[in-house]
């Protein structure tokens, strides 16, 4: 399985790991018609809202970690 870590810091790429900046809605895209696999993503709401906007959201299940945030962002870009 290949690992896509989506971030601003240059990092050294393996096989298995390949970090990016690239556009996610571009990569996932990319990713969908290569291979007919499940494609799991794992990331903060920046990353989150790209693909529920662009509608590549299939499933979602929200894990909470138990991490002290302060005010936070939205997740949904929703307010209560």
């Amino acid at each position: 399985m290949t690992t896509y870590i989506f971030t601003h810091r240059q990092e050294k790429s393996t096989d298995e790991i390949k970090f990016t900046n690239e556009n996610s809605v571009k990569l996932i895209n990319q990713l969908k018609h290569q291979e007919d696999k499940y494609i799991g993503i794992c990331g903060g709401v920046n990353l989150i809202q790209q693909l529920v906007e662009d509608e590549r959201v299939d499933k979602s299940y929200i894990s909470i970690i138990p991490t002290l945030l302060g005010k936070g962002l939205r997740l949904f870009g929703v307010s209560s």
